[in-house]
């Protein structure tokens, strides 16, 4: 029973490298064909009137605000560091409390971001790229968290932990 086992494994062992080969052969061959493709003027000028990552990025400000715990820092090397020395150590010594505020505040600035950003190209006057750095999205974002009184506390609350740097 034993040499039945290990022929029937030699069978299926030289069926699966004579696959193999075939395969790496079709592979081959083509790599080897060669295709052509056209561009259409289109499709170019779409790809010319695309934006680059750096179109997506958010407001330097918005750094500022966001608040440590939700942050990594790549000067600190915390990719790969031990757990102890990242933001999410540090997060989860807060009390359940302040890691509740940190998470209602990180909504509360999202919220109010996306918001403004709405109000302000609303109209399609202007686009993201060219109010993101405007000091008019800043005040907009900042007149919300005043204007909201458990907002405010959060901003608050965040200064006092140390978690944003305004």
């Amino acid at each position: 029973m034993n040499v039945t086992t290990a022929t029937s494994a030699q069978n299926v062992s030289s069926s699966y490298n004579r696959q193999q080969k075939t395969s790496t052969e079709s592979a081959a061959t083509t790599v080897t064909q060669g295709d052509t493709v056209t561009i259409s003027d289109e499709a170019k000028a779409i790809e010319q009137g695309s934006q680059s990552l750096e179109a997506y990025r958010l407001p330097d400000w918005y750094a500022d605000m966001l608040p440590l715990a939700r942050t990594i820092d790549l000067s600190q090397q915390q990719i790969g560091a031990p757990y102890r020395e990242t933001q999410a150590y540090a997060f989860s010594q807060f009390s359940q409390q302040d890691q509740q505020s940190i998470n209602d505040y990180s909504g509360k600035l999202l919220t109010f971001f996306h918001d403004e950003v709405a109000r302000l190209t609303d109209d399609g006057s202007a686009n993201y790229v060219q109010i993101r750095d405007s000091e008019a999205l800043q005040q907009a974002v900042m007149a919300r968290f005043e204007s909201d009184p458990s907002a405010n506390a959060l901003l608050e609350r965040m200064q006092e932990l140390g978690q944003i740097t305004l």
